[in-house]
């Protein structure tokens, strides 16, 4: 079950950093790879996680779950969301993970995953000709499978469900 909810909304100007340990004093000593920051959709907290608590699959998701984990709406390139893991979001169209309605943020070393929709599961744009897509760097595409960028790629892709 999904609920309209995003666990998350950011408005323009605002940046975002996850992959702190908690002793850091600068922005420039966390790493994001080694100390996960999750955003999660799963309300009820009874999906099936891995150990740090991340959906691995759609199939995984159960309960109540948000449509959308983030969700942004109108912002622009001052917005940042840098260092999470995206999981849980059970969006009943597009973006379960992150959905952005005609906006530019920019997101980078982030991953999607276990995350389900009808397309798009891990992230969509909604957008107008005349506005600017969202900048990705290191992130994750709505892919139904791995195409990685390099042999080690910093993200894995959620699942998009076929009608």
């Amino acid at each position: 079950m999904a609920i309209p909810t995003p666990a998350s909304s950011s408005p323009s100007g605002v940046a975002v950093y996850g992959g702190f340990a908690g002793t850091e004093s600068t922005l420039a000593e966390r790493d994001w790879r080694d100390h996960r920051a999750i955003l999660s959709g799963d309300f009820d907290g009874d999906d099936q996680t891995d150990a740090a608590g991340v959906t691995e699959d759609c199939a995984d998701v159960v309960g109540t779950n948000s449509r959308h984990v983030v969700q942004t709406r109108d912002v622009d390139s001052t917005t940042l969301i840098d260092g999470f893991t995206i999981t849980a979001g059970a969006a009943d169209t597009n973006g379960g993970g992150w959905l952005n309605v005609g906006g530019d943020p920019i997101l980078t070393n982030l991953r999607f995953q276990g995350n389900c929709a009808t397309s798009a599961a891990g992230r969509s744009t909604t957008r107008t000709a005349a506005q600017p897509s969202p900048t990705a760097c290191s992130a994750a595409m709505p892919l139904k499978r791995a195409v990685a960028p390099s042999a080690t790629p910093p993200w894995t892709p959620s699942r998009s469900l076929q009608p």
